[in-house]
């Protein structure tokens, strides 16, 4: 009778650890979804961003530019981007 009562006892915890193992694998697939899905939405992100700097950069070249050609035109009269 000892002997039945340890064989159920170690059953139950047979099927315990096989539950843990399947919520531990199903908590697994979530973290791996949700990372995937982040990566993703990150990715998009550096897009956008990076696409802004661009811009701004541009923006400054051209803010430079006709800074130089407001200045040469106050000076010679002309207004023109080239120092022609």
């Amino acid at each position: 009778m000892k002997l039945l009562g340890v064989l159920d006892k170690l059953q139950r915890e047979k099927v315990l650890n096989q539950e843990m193992i399947k919520g531990v694998q199903k908590g697994m697939g979530t973290m791996k979804e949700t990372y995937t899905k982040d990566l993703e939405h990150w990715k998009e992100e550096r897009n956008v961003l990076e696409k802004h700097i661009k811009e701004v950069i541009n923006i400054q070249i051209l803010t430079k530019i006709n800074a130089h050609a407001f200045a040469n035109f106050q000076t010679s009269g002309k207004y023109s981007v080239c120092d022609t």
